[in-house]
């Protein structure tokens, strides 16, 4: 395969890379139902609908973000006129192409077509994680608002590289008012980015100042908690719930990925583009001004504001960017020629192990450094021994790591109870980017003319279409279960009173969704501490009142040699004494959920008969039975 071939500006390859490339989105990112974030984002939508029940949630009761969105708003139009399934369905689907269809514009100022279709196979392929604790992701696969607030953002972006600055700022103001969060990093950049081609533009920050100082003075929405500070009570719970805001709790790992990456934009603005290097260059700075900035006012400032803003989610846009420019930065070096080419494989092998956020990527990463500053050193010794022996161990490293990485996913999902079928091998393919890199690239380079290899290439790439269409939805029954639209009132809700509040660990869907009911306790309401200190307080209240029932429940499964994740055991049945103590609290639950029946307080069962898992038979206790 010549490398020139991909610096083409058209050729009739270019259908072949478009289709595979739909076809390895769907089989890498597949629907996972309403999950994670997406639960929260579904309650917002929820407290749209019927506001008088579930403005008493926990999650909702002292004031929620919703208020800055108009997310929920649409989503509860959506949810009324389609449904729960299908409204999620549609919305992740617009999100996922309009993100692809952004990034795709972005990247016409690459003038080879392979380059661009490259670029958005890696960015199809290789993992998506930015910031700390592998908890957060652009292009998720559950819906949030940030499922239209990233492609918006990209767009802002692909709209000012080609010179449409009105367009740009109504994409961004679109995107802020999905996700405000997402999109003021857009709009930092952007700023840069016009800065770096217009120094006047600077003076834009005289007036921005201005107008955050007067609505500092007045105490204006947020922006009086510029001035304040977390307490030590508060900040104490932010810091056991919320770690992940704070960028110095951060993993070792996790800071490797993020160093790279702004590194990586930084070095690589000298070999795109003009535009796209400006792009990279106004990315790699604004990364590290609000990284710094995020760092100052959260972990060492404890301030609110700067601390609620996590300003450190710039590196979303960072990551995209990164991957998509990847492909067409390593084909530049392999033009280099002599020791680049092995650097150009050093760096693939620390890209893969970054994103995978591995503890052993600094070490891959410092392996890369070298071989760039050797190839840098000795652009042309390539002949000897020692060299031929380097560029060996590169590949071999980077095939070693592929493989890892491969072998990873699989043992992750079969140590959840995932069958290894054809959909799991297909999508443990799909997610090797290696694999995924150089298949692309053959095909792209395969000529410009339109013949038969072209033709059944085409084929190819239209069954991987296919198949991944097919295994796109790949949620599991039980949660095509809490999704559906029943066709009667779930046997517990007859029991429960729209304003009563339930306990069910750690199944906020359930309650929400199958009972439409208020959730008394779940970690997982625990997101709401960092914004609200009333939440916080009576967050912590709530876990407390659960420890000594949490407490108890983790000791016995490790002493029956249980996974933690396998649920409650019939011989982890908590004390009676300890449920009677919860139910007797001031302002303790009204109901308590459990998949095990207690001698005293049982008034309703539900058996919930999943086809892909064992079934399981939940019981509604009534506290007042308790007490």
């Amino acid at each position: 395969m010549r490398i020139d071939s991909l610096t083409r500006p058209v050729g009739w390859s270019w259908p072949i890379g478009i289709v595979a490339l739909v076809g390895l989105w769907l089989l890498a990112r597949p629907y996972s139902g309403v999950r994670h974030d997406g639960v929260l984002y579904l309650g917002q939508i929820y407290l749209q609908l019927d506001p008088t029940v579930f403005a008493r949630d926990l999650f909702f009761a002292f004031g929620s973000q919703d208020r800055y969105t108009l997310f929920s708003r649409l989503g509860s139009w959506a949810h009324a006129a389609l449904g729960l399934e299908r409204s999620q369905f549609l919305i992740l689907l617009f999100g996922h192409v309009l993100l692809l269809v952004a990034t795709a514009w972005l990247l016409k100022a690459l003038v080879s077509v392979p380059q661009r279709v490259l670029g958005l196979i890696a960015l199809a392929v290789m993992p998506h994680f930015y910031g700390g604790m592998g908890i957060f992701s652009f292009a998720e696969t559950f819906v949030t608002a940030r499922t239209l607030a990233e492609p918006l953002g990209v767009l802002a972006l692909a709209c000012l590289v080609h010179g449409h600055r009105l367009w740009a700022f109504t994409a961004v103001l679109a995107s802020a008012l999905m996700h405000p969060l997402m999109a003021l990093p857009v709009l930092a950049i952007g700023w840069v980015f016009l800065m770096l081609t217009d120094r006047r533009w600077a003076w834009l920050l005289v007036p921005i100042a201005g107008v955050v100082a007067g609505l500092v003075a007045i105490g204006f929405g947020p922006f009086g908690n510029l001035a304040r500070r977390y307490d030590p009570d508060w900040l104490a719970i932010v810091r056991q719930t919320n770690s992940f805001v704070l960028p110095l709790t951060w993993s070792l790992g996790s800071w490797a990925l993020t160093l790279a990456v702004l590194g990586f934009l930084h070095v690589s603005a000298g070999v795109l583009p003009p535009v796209l290097g400006k792009l990279a260059r106004s990315v790699a700075w604004t990364g590290a001004l609000l990284l710094s900035l995020s760092i100052v006012g959260g972990d060492i400032l404890a301030n609110i504001l700067l601390t609620q803003l996590q300003l450190w989610r710039v590196l979303w846009v960072a990551h995209l960017v990164a991957l998509a420019l990847l492909p067409a930065v390593l084909l530049r070096l392999l033009t280099f020629g002599g020791a680049w080419p092995t650097a150009a494989a050093g760096i693939l092998a620390a890209a893969v192990a970054l994103t995978a956020e591995w503890t052993t990527s600094p070490i891959v990463l410092a392996w890369a450094l070298g071989l760039c500053l050797l190839a840098k050193a000795h652009p042309s010794v390539v002949q000897a021994r020692e060299w031929r022996l380097l560029r060996h161990a590169s590949l071999a490293v980077l095939v070693l790591i592929s493989v890892l990485l491969t072998a990873s996913n699989l043992r992750q999902l079969t140590s959840k109870g995932v069958d290894l079928d054809l959909s799991v091998i297909l999508w443990a393919l799909s997610t090797t980017p290696v694999l995924m890199l150089a298949a692309g690239a053959y095909a792209l380079a395969r000529g410009q003319r339109w013949s038969r290899p072209r033709l059944l290439g085409l084929t190819l790439a239209a069954a991987m279409m296919v198949i991944g269409g097919s295994q796109w939805d790949r949620r599991t029954d039980t949660q095509r279960i809490i999704e559906a639209r029943p066709a009667v009132a779930h046997p517990f809700a007859l029991k429960i009173a729209p304003q009563s509040q339930v306990y069910w660990r750690d199944s906020l869907n359930h309650t929400w969704a199958m009972l439409g009911r208020v959730s008394y306790f779940t970690d997982h309401q625990g997101s709401g501490v960092l914004f609200e200190r009333k939440t916080a307080l009576e967050f912590e209240r709530r876990r407390q009142l659960f420890s000594k029932l949490s407490f108890q429940r983790e000791i016995c499964m490790m002493l029956a040699g249980l996974e933690q994740n396998a649920g409650w055991n019939e011989e982890c049945v908590p004390d009676l004494e300890l449920l009677t103590e919860v139910c007797r609290a001031e302002r303790g639950p009204d109901y308590l959920v459990f998949p095990f029946k207690l001698a005293v307080g049982a008034i309703e069962s539900w058996t919930l008969s999943p086809g892909d898992a064992p079934s399981t038979t939940f019981h509604l206790h009534d506290c007042a039975q308790l007490r």
